[in-house]
Formats: structure tokens, C-alpha cells, sequence
């Protein structure tokens, strides 16, 4: 009886499918998939100027040097879809609660060759930070900060 169980348990387990553990993204595979998935893409021209971009945003970011951060921003900053930051002294004044711990955490966490690009600009940290640039703006500049430090509309 014991042998029968046993040979079950084997015919099960090579039956059974095989997943690979997915690799985390990397500089490597992000930038080729870039490359092979974006080569005809609108988006593909900015790809390397976005990447470089948030590099110094992310070392910026990193260091707490926040008058090199309100320097890469496009003002009005939109913050939370729902205030605006109309310039580089309310932003300082504000910075804590713009790059909040949330923001913080996923500027440094992303991989800057994983950055999500699409007609609205660049995102990194699933939409913690957006990026672009403009006629305005030739040099790419932070547009939007979505963050948990701000009240919601609802909320006094």
C-alpha cells in the first residue's frame, strides 16, 4: 500500500506544472524590453533623457537636497490630483509633505530603466512621481507628486 501512495504522490508531482519564480526587473531586462517593445514608440526617443533625468532626481531625493528637487519641478505642481504647489517657496515650504515618506520610499525603490512612459509623460513608483517635458519646459520636470500626506477632498 505504501509503494501505490508512493507512486501516486510521483505521478502528481510530474504532473503538476512548473512556475518559474519570476526575476525581479533590472536595469538589464527593463532596458531591453524597452528597446524591443518600444523601438517604434513615440515614447522610445525620450527613453534615455528620462532615465538620466530621474537618476539625479532619485540621488536628489536620496541626499535631502531639496532646493536640487524644487529645481526639477514644473510649476504648478499638482499634488494629489487635487492642490497645486504654485512655486519654489511654497514648495520647500511644503516638501515634507510633497516627497513624503511614501513618495520617498518609491522614488528609491524604482528602478530608474523600469520607468512607465505614455502620452502623459513618465511615471516611476506606480504613479508616485510623473514626469515630463514641455515647450516650456525643453528639460524634463516633475509634474505631479501623488502622495498619502495631503488631505482628501473630503477631509478638513
Amino acid at each position: 500500500m505504501n509503494n501505490v501512495l508512493a507512486i501516486a504522490l510521483l505521478l502528481l508531482a510530474s504532473t503538476a506544472p512548473v512556475y518559474a519564480a519570476q526575476e525581479p526587473n533590472t536595469a538589464e531586462t527593463c532596458r531591453s524590453s524597452w528597446q524591443d517593445a518600444s523601438r517604434d514608440s513615440w515614447r522610445a526617443k525620450d527613453y534615455e533623457r528620462a532615465v538620466e533625468f530621474f537618476k539625479r532626481l532619485q540621488v536628489s531625493v536620496a541626499r535631502n537636497e531639496r532646493p536640487a528637487v524644487a529645481g526639477m519641478i514644473a510649476y504648478p505642481l499638482r499634488v494629489s490630483g487635487e492642490y497645486r504647489v504654485h512655486n519654489r517657496t511654497a514648495f520647500l515650504r511644503n516638501y515634507s509633505r510633497i516627497f513624503d515618506e511614501s513618495v520617498r520610499h518609491a522614488v528609491q525603490k524604482q528602478v530608474p530603466e523600469c520607468l512607465f512612459g505614455n502620452y502623459q509623460g513618465f511615471m516611476a513608483g506606480n504613479g508616485a512621481v510623473w514626469f515630463e517635458y514641455s515647450m516650456d519646459h525643453p528639460a524634463f520636470k516633475v509634474i505631479a507628486v501623488n502622495n498619502e500626506s495631503w488631505p482628501k477632498p473630503n477631509e478638513g
